[in-house]
């Protein structure tokens, strides 16, 4: 797994991101600093043929008790079609996470990795912006 994590730390050197290398679990951390100073925590996986970039959004049980359920699931796939590149899914434990798969072609490339990253970030901020907004309940 030694090419893929040296194609990856290559990457992030040429994209100016700082990051961490838990080589040992094989994954990265990185604090993507946005403009107005805040940081997201981006989580990269990878295998020996693929990797994954997690951007955490909520815990689900964390969301206000007003919130439609259907309608959060519903949002969620719709978001995902409508979010190039991102997906959206639920982890076993509960955190509701902006995602993006990178297979070994896309690694190799710097640009690739660079819209993989920012794909998860757009799929973060639709949530806040667009998907959020419309689950509350109505009363």
């Amino acid at each position: 797994m030694q090419k893929i994590s040296t194609l990856l730390e290559e990457a992030f050197s040429k994209l100016g991101f700082q990051y961490i290398h838990f080589e040992d679990k094989n994954y990265f951390t990185i604090d993507f600093k946005l403009k107005d100073g805040n940081k997201l925590p981006l989580w990269l996986f990878y295998t020996e043929k693929s990797a994954v970039i997690l951007l955490p959004i909520v815990m689900v049980n964390d969301l206000p008790a007003e919130i439609d359920e259907a309608e959060l699931y519903k949002r969620l796939l719709e978001g995902s079609l409508e979010v190039s590149g991102a997906a959206y899914s639920v982890s076993k434990d509960g955190m509701l996470v902006s995602f993006t798969e990178l297979d070994m072609s896309r690694i190799s490339s710097v640009e690739s990795v660079g819209l993989g990253i920012k794909s998860v970030i757009t799929g973060y901020a639709y949530f806040l912006d667009n998907i959020l907004p419309t689950i509350l309940k109505k009363e």
